[in-house]
């Protein structure tokens, strides 16, 4: 009888541990971070609150340099609809500009970006933004271990601040899955 009980307790420390570690990861969310923006502002990704958060991580030199057409696309049509676009450009992959006003000026007058743009950061290795530590790390999200592989890999953030899809570098955000969790998270 003892080692029943014994085994009982056991099993509900087991269970008290695991529920408190989903607890915990479930209430993780993206509003924790603030951010330097391209123009020298920060940013407090709780501004965001309530909104769709749709992270990249962007390169201007990269052969998939040319998505920045349809984030912009994306943010024109759905900033009014509580979709928010925020670029992250990043060197990383050896494809970026090399430094924060040729970015800037690239961005602005190729593509005419008008969503945010983060300074330069990094997305992998030493040196990591601890906003792409957490993307990358389920322990950190809760959600999925999603580590960046590429330029344009793309983060959605529910309106709660919760990480709830990544999308790789090939990934139209215009099209199929992309656009699909967009829509469906606005219902």
């Amino acid at each position: 009888m003892k080692t029943k009980t014994r085994q009982f307790k056991s099993s509900i420390f087991i269970l008290i541990a695991v529920i408190g570690l989903s607890f915990t990861a479930t209430n993780s969310n993206l509003y924790q971070f603030k951010i330097s923006s391209i123009d020298g502002q920060e940013i407090s990704l709780s501004d965001y609150k309530g909104k769709i958060i749709i992270l990249v991580n962007v390169a201007s030199n990269s052969p998939q340099s040319s998505q920045f057409e349809s984030l912009q696309k994306l943010y024109s049509t759905y900033k009014d609809k509580g979709v928010e676009v925020i670029g992250f450009p990043s060197n990383s992959y050896k494809n970026e500009l090399e430094n924060d006003k040729a970015i800037r000026s690239f961005c602005r007058s190729k593509y005419h970006i008008t969503f945010p743009l983060s300074t330069m950061v990094e997305v992998k290795g030493k040196k990591q933004h601890p906003i792409f530590s957490y993307l990358a790390d389920k322990s950190q999200n809760g959600a999925m271990n999603a580590p960046v592989n590429m330029d344009f890999q793309k983060y959605i953030i529910n309106q709660e601040g919760q990480l709830v899809a990544a999308f790789d570098t090939n990934q139209d955000v215009l099209a199929g899955d992309f656009i699909s969790k967009i829509d469906a998270l606005l219902k």
